[in-house]
């Protein structure tokens, strides 16, 4: 990772979970090819568990060929890979 850009609390969920959840969306900057990621984050505030899912990573701009080596044998890393 390099950087991050912004740590929001995601209140779209704030109606909709338990009280002891609060979910915030994280956007980073990734080295080397400075990859731009959304993440949201679900934190427990009772064990100060922090969970991520895969679902919830999203490419925020574009990736062209950046993981063409892996497109055939392992599609499921083209958001997150880097070839070079």
């Amino acid at each position: 990772m390099q950087t991050v850009t912004s740590i929001k609390k995601d209140e779209r969920y704030d109606d909709k979970i338990p009280s002891d959840y609060l979910y915030y969306q994280v956007t980073l900057e990734t080295s080397p090819g400075q990859g731009m990621f959304e993440i949201t984050t679900s934190f427990h505030m009772k064990s100060g568990n922090v969970s991520i899912e895969n679902e919830s990573v999203s490419r925020i701009n574009r990736y062209n060929d950046d993981p063409a080596c892996v497109a055939g044998t392992h599609p499921e890393l083209l958001y997150y890979c880097v070839c070079f």
